[in-house]
């Protein structure tokens, strides 16, 4: 009785699971043709874009009225933009194409800048008209390459999901062990196009794009030890938090160079008690960049007014002076508070801090400083040649003024600008808007984000 009983229900098992595992393998199928689609996809338009930066670069360099510079100049910086999100959706995490987008995000970058100078009227200096041409010789490099790549696809009928896992079976070898040869031309294309970008020189983009590295001007002292380090942290966090804890160093490389103590119970623990606090103190000067404290505030007892005070009195005792609460915001019981610093009146947008207060018992949850690290220095500021009338004269009439103010911001370029700061309304909404109180020129404009809270 049992054997027969046997039978029929192992054959229903065994059914059971080839349907399940011909589902598993429909299911990976759709899956895998669904990522090659998208694979395919951005390849092609990535090809579209590359062609487009390639003809709109040479048609930038015959163009001679600023009405074409201005529609050649947007069009780059359009396929550009384009280009980069498609490089960003193909799998290439083996073969990286570092300096192809590099010279993409620098392409985009430099067209924008002249285009704002021809909207400007200013004119395009002959350094700048050989830059171009330099660039336009990389972008014909480029789109003819990834062209011939994409012929090849078709030609041979090759997937970018079997390009992948030979990509990730040849970086999953063994070092040292003798490597199959695994000839794959798109991977050699892609080789080819990054050792072909990386044999140009680079152009001249100075005073055209922004700096890729700013060496932070409010990093000032001697190197320190990893014992001050510990010092400044306990300082910094207070002794009533430290007291008992446990601190462990571990250096940090990126830049700046810097220390991060991590600060927790002995022997760890769970939960919020035994939640950790984390600093980064730089080796030059022992500046603090950053500290988060882990620690969840499960209620709000105090309010934004009274969170500001607290994170003023916090910057005050160490060190930060003429600190200025500008945004706030709420979330999850915490305080997020932006401050910058006020020099004469002024305030001074890049030499920012941010804050986290935890809104149970005030305490100081997060500190974000690298902006006032790069930026703080001693500063002369200039002059502005328009008075608040004059300035005011050239906002939309459409924006209904609340408030102005002079403020130092950053420009597309990383330069820093005197501007006035007019905070208006339209409708419902509200926007700050920034003329440049030397030249009188429109800088900037910003949304006010309905969760941000501006202190004025």
């Amino acid at each position: 009785m049992q054997r027969r009983l046997a039978i029929p229900v192992l054959t229903i098992a065994l059914v059971i699971t080839a349907f399940l595992g011909i589902r598993e393998h429909l299911l990976r199928r759709q899956v895998e043709i669904q990522a090659e689609n998208q694979y395919q996809r951005a390849f092609q338009e990535l090809s579209y874009h590359l062609d487009g930066i390639e003809a709109e670069t040479a048609k930038a360099l015959v163009a001679s009225s600023p009405k074409g510079r201005m529609q050649t100049f947007s069009d780059i910086w359009r396929h550009a933009s384009a280009a980069q999100a498609n490089i960003g959706q193909l799998p290439l995490l083996t073969v990286p194409l570092t300096k192809t987008e590099q010279f993409i995000g620098r392409l985009g970058a430099f067209t924008y800048s002249l285009a704002v100078k021809n909207a400007q009227g200013q004119p395009i200096t002959a350094s700048e008209w050989a830059t171009l041409r330099d660039l336009h010789r990389q972008a014909k490099f480029m789109s003819t390459t990834v062209g011939k790549m994409q012929a090849s696809f078709m030609n041979e009928g090759s997937r970018w999901n079997d390009i992948q896992r030979a990509m990730a079976a040849t970086s999953a070898e063994r070092p040292g062990a003798p490597r199959k040869p695994r000839i794959n031309p798109a991977t050699k294309s892609l080789k080819m196009l990054e050792d072909g970008m990386r044999r140009f020189p680079d152009p001249d983009f100075a005073g055209n794009i922004p700096p890729e590295k700013i060496s932070p001007r409010g990093l000032t002292g001697p190197v320190i030890t990893e014992t001050r380090a510990i010092e400044i942290a306990r300082r910094f966090i207070g002794p009533e938090r430290t007291e008992g804890k446990q601190f462990t160093v571990t250096r940090v490389v990126t830049d700046p160079r810097s220390y991060r103590v991590t600060v927790a119970d002995p022997g760890g623990g769970g939960g919020d008690q035994g939640a950790s606090m984390r600093v980064d103190i730089s080796e030059k000067g022992g500046h603090v960049i950053w500290m988060l404290d882990d620690r969840r505030a499960n209620v709000s007892k105090l309010s934004l007014d009274r969170a500001t005070e607290i994170g003023t009195a916090f910057l005050e005792s160490r060190g930060f002076k003429n600190m200025r609460p500008i945004d706030r915001d709420q979330y999850q019981n915490v305080a997020i508070i932006t401050y910058v610093f006020e020099q004469d009146g002024v305030l001074i947008y890049p030499d920012a801090i941010k804050l986290r207060i935890a809104l149970d018992n005030g305490a100081i949850l997060g500190f974000e400083g690298s902006g006032y690290i790069t930026f703080h220095r001693a500063r002369v500021l200039p002059m502005p040649a328009l008075t608040m009338n004059e300035a005011r004269a050239m906002v939309s009439p459409r924006l209904d003024i609340t408030s102005a103010r002079l403020a130092v911001i950053l420009d597309d370029l990383g330069r820093e600008k005197l501007c006035y700061e007019f905070r208006g309304r339209l409708d419902t909404e509200e926007f700050r808007v920034y003329i440049d109180a030397v030249t009188g020129q429109e800088e900037k404009i910003e949304r006010i984000t309905p969760r941000r809270v501006e202190v004025t």
